[in-house]
């Protein structure tokens, strides 16, 4: 099993020395020569930059191979229908202010198949966004809303995010959300699970 990463700077390895004889044959003016080297150096290069994106946009996913807590909220009212959360999800600490009942907490989870798991890539998740919600639909229509991307991907420039459900040997990416009672003092625990997220209270 190769790590994407080292497949890629292999292939981009690999890329140099077709490119490199393909340019000295252009520049002795034999272009048969030169596009015998540089079709496969240009094609090696072009594999090995798509390898190293594809790996650059997996990282951004952890590991779901199990179920396993992957954040934890800390509320504190501030007013009626408004609260401060602190969200830890091991990697970071962020506080955010959330309008309504209800915090809810999306990820979205990718799920490999056939020739990415021979390569070792197991089911991944990436938790997605934070926000609040009313229980009263009418509210939800027309109360302040607050919504906290948590998506590193968003400040990716567009030709930088690849559809990696697309992909062939990509099964699937699902989105899941679980959601709980916003309570002054209240703390809860988020674990995903291969079917979902799955929210606890501690207190």
């Amino acid at each position: 099993m190769i790590p994407l990463p080292l497949l890629g700077t292999t292939l981009l390895l690999g890329a140099l020395p077709p490119l490199f004889l393909g340019a000295r044959a252009l520049r002795r003016h034999r272009p048969l020569r030169a596009t015998l080297w540089l079709g496969p150096g240009t094609l090696l290069a072009l594999s090995g930059i798509l390898a190293l994106l594809l790996a650059g946009q997996i990282q951004l996913y952890q590991r779901l191979t199990h179920e396993r807590p992957v954040a934890e909220l800390q509320v504190w009212e501030l007013a009626p229908r408004r609260y401060r959360v602190l969200l830890d999800d091991g990697q970071h600490l962020r506080l955010f202010t959330l309008h309504g009942d209800q915090w809810r907490l999306d990820a979205q989870v990718l799920v490999w198949r056939g020739p990415a798991r021979l390569l070792g890539l197991e089911a991944r998740y990436r938790l997605d966004r934070l926000s609040g919600r009313y229980r009263d639909p009418r509210l939800e229509a027309h109360a302040p809303r607050s919504i906290h991307p948590l998506n590193p991907t968003a400040t990716l420039p567009a030709w930088l995010r690849l559809p990696l459900e697309k992909l062939p040997w990509a099964d699937t990416r699902y989105g899941s959300s679980a959601y709980m009672d916003l309570e002054d003092g209240a703390r809860y625990r988020i674990h995903l699970s291969p079917t979902g997220l799955i929210a606890r209270r501690l207190d």
